[in-house]
Formats: C-alpha cells, structure tokens, sequence
C-alpha cells in the first residue's frame, strides 16, 4: 500500500499530553505557564499550527481534505473544517480552490 502521507513529515501532530510528557510537566502547568510566556493558550497555538500544516497540505499536495484532517489527529473532519475557517476565513475547500498551485 501506498503512503499517503507527506514524506517530509517531522513526526506525530503535536499534541498537549504529548508534549507535556515529554517535559515531564503536568498539563495544566505547561498551558499556564506557556500562556503567561506567550500569551497564547498552547492549544490555541497548536491548532494555529495544524492549521497552517493543512494550509500547506491544501495548497501544495492533492491529498483529499479528510485524509488531511486525519493526518493532523483532528477529531472529525467537520471539526477540522470549523478550525480552519476559525483561522483561515474560509473553508479548506474554498482555501484549495482559491490557493491551489
């Protein structure tokens, strides 16, 4: 079976639990202190940059908008869709449509 996944992929979506294990930090206290350091909320932060990935992933590949909102560990497609346009203004297949190279 073909991978349908980019090849340049870094790792696993980033994710707080993950993160926070990783620093050995409790949840709350990496979103509180990443939040007074920043000013952004880390989940916030993280779904900017999950959606700036999908953005890339519309734009410059042709892989279909649910295998993306499955790549980046999104709940549902639907709730990817309401991220996006949270962010972007549009929806991903409005973004594709507009910005597709």
């Amino acid at each position: 079976m073909q991978d349908v996944y980019p090849a340049a992929h870094p790792g696993p979506p980033l994710r707080l639990n993950g993160i926070a294990k990783a620093f050995r930090l409790s949840t709350d206290y990496l979103s509180a202190h990443f939040s007074q350091i920043t000013g952004v909320p880390l989940k916030e932060y993280i779904l900017q940059a999950k959606v700036r990935q999908a953005a890339d992933l519309l734009r410059y590949t042709d892989y279909p908008i649910n295998v993306i909102s499955s790549y980046l560990s999104f709940s549902s497609q639907s709730h990817f869709g309401q991220v996006f346009r949270k962010y972007m203004g549009i929806t991903p297949k409005i973004y594709r449509n507009k910005y597709k190279e």
